[in-house]
């Protein structure tokens, strides 16, 4: 009895090995010639190989285009550190699942890539491989860990409605073309450490629901930002990073408003970050820009606004005003004559200085000026200590039949300039109390 249940154990085992398939990896180099294989011959392995098998294609120049509709079940490794996969031809996945990992380590693209409607259920690796045409990623769903680590895209590269589930990490990477994740959804926080950007950055319409950090990356004077109706928990940025470069794509008569939106979000994150240089920057750039779209009395009234006091974010704008009409108003005393010393007449002095040589000249001249300044000063100040004030002369004078008549003299200029005095400091406190209180 117990030999035939030990012949039974031992056929049953016997069964269940020979129905068990081994793992098998196949190397492409074996149907290379001269170091490059045809497309149609990696395809073919694509529909053969099982979960358990792996297709290595390193250091091969793949010559044809690939053009795959099917799931992909086995692991696929193009490339590794030390050997380079060449594609000569265009790539194309559509519809396509990779049930296992996917390497495209030190791959060179050569023509168009297209992943669309794809999906990838392993980790995904493209270090330090570069897209030498477009790179198109449309509907695609990466569900685990994702390495853009030293790629370089040379031409477009487009991310749009693509969900990663994972990180995905685009550190030291090159986009010298436009850029677009349009829709595309992040889990996690994506990685842009030194990731340069030379042209347009599209994240309009995408999702990121942890934090979105720029802080590391590096943007060429070149590049623009284009983020309408961007969705974030937080967003980490510097200002010197962006400062001239948000877009939008927008170009209809509301382009105003659509960038307008995009600023205040911005400056909405450095409120709440306390970066208040930075929200001060990108307020002042949000203001110059809706002058743009502005003309004749509103320009003029919104750029003298900026020019008084930075639209109450430059409290000293205000001193630089104070101070150029200060001067502005000395010089009109002085080549004037407007203003007189109760205990000497300015006329004398010119009167005095007539006979002197040019060298004493300009000395009383000076010392007049410097007496002009003094006048212009206290008014602007309000100070007012009465040693000098302004004559009662006219500043315009014409004739009408054979009459003079006078408009505007000299104590209304003056008293001008009290009244500028007055406003401008009133601008001044409450510019600088705005900063304080903040």
């Amino acid at each position: 009895m117990m030999r035939s249940i030990t012949g039974i154990l031992i056929i049953i085992s016997v069964l269940c090995l020979s129905g068990q398939s081994q793992a098998r990896i196949v190397d492409m180099q074996d149907y290379a010639v001269n170091d490059t294989v045809q497309a149609e011959e990696v395809m073919k392995w694509f529909g053969e190989l099982g979960a358990e098998d792996t297709l290595w294609c390193a250091g091969l120049v793949i010559e044809g285009d690939i053009t795959w509709r099917d799931t992909l079940k086995c692991m696929l490794k193009f490339g590794d550190t030390k050997k380079t996969t060449t594609f000569s031809g265009d790539v194309y996945f559509r519809s396509t699942t990779f049930s296992g990992d996917v390497h495209f380590v030190e791959t060179t693209f050569s023509g168009e890539v297209s992943f669309h409607n794809t999906a990838f259920l392993g980790k995904t690796n493209f270090f330090n491989s570069t897209f030498s045409g477009e790179a198109k990623f449309w509907n695609v769903t990466f569900s685990e860990l994702v390495f853009f680590l030293k790629v370089t895209f040379s031409e477009l590269a487009f991310f749009e409605r693509v969900t990663f589930l994972d990180r995905v990490y685009f550190a030291v990477s090159t986009f010298s073309g436009k850029v677009s994740f349009w829709e595309a959804n992040f889990i996690k926080s994506p990685n842009f450490h030194n990731t340069k950007f030379d042209s347009k950055l599209y994240l309009s319409e995408s999702n990121f629901q942890t934090t979105l950090d720029f802080r590391t990356s590096l943007f060429t004077d070149s590049a623009r930002f284009f983020f309408d109706n961007l969705n974030f928990h937080q967003l980490l940025v510097n200002w010197n990073q962006w400062a001239g470069k948000i877009d939008s794509p927008d170009t209809t008569e509301s382009r105003a408003e659509s960038l307008k939106k995009n600023y205040i979000l911005v400056e909405s994150e450095f409120a709440k970050q306390g970066k208040h240089d930075d929200l001060d920057a990108c307020y002042l750039e949000r203001r110059k820009m809706e002058r743009s779209f502005k003309s004749g009395f509103a320009w003029f009234g919104d750029w003298l606004l900026w020019f008084s006091c930075g639209y109450g974010v430059k409290p000293f704008y205000t001193i630089r005003l104070a101070g150029i009409m200060i001067l502005l108003f000395a010089l009109c005393y002085f080549k004037l004559g407007a203003i007189q010393e109760r205990r000497f007449d300015v006329e004398e002095r010119k009167f005095d200085i007539k006979n002197k040589r040019w060298s004493e000249k300009l000395l009383i001249k000076w010392r007049q000026f410097q007496d002009a300044f003094y006048f212009s000063v206290n008014t602007f100040t309000t100070v007012g200590y009465g040693d000098w004030y302004p004559t009662a002369k006219y500043l315009i004078k014409f004739k009408v039949k054979n009459r003079e008549i006078g408009i505007l003299r000299f104590r209304t200029l003056a008293m001008i300039e009290g009244l500028l005095g007055w406003l401008l400091l009133a601008l001044f406190l409450v510019s600088l109390g705005r900063i304080w209180i903040r």
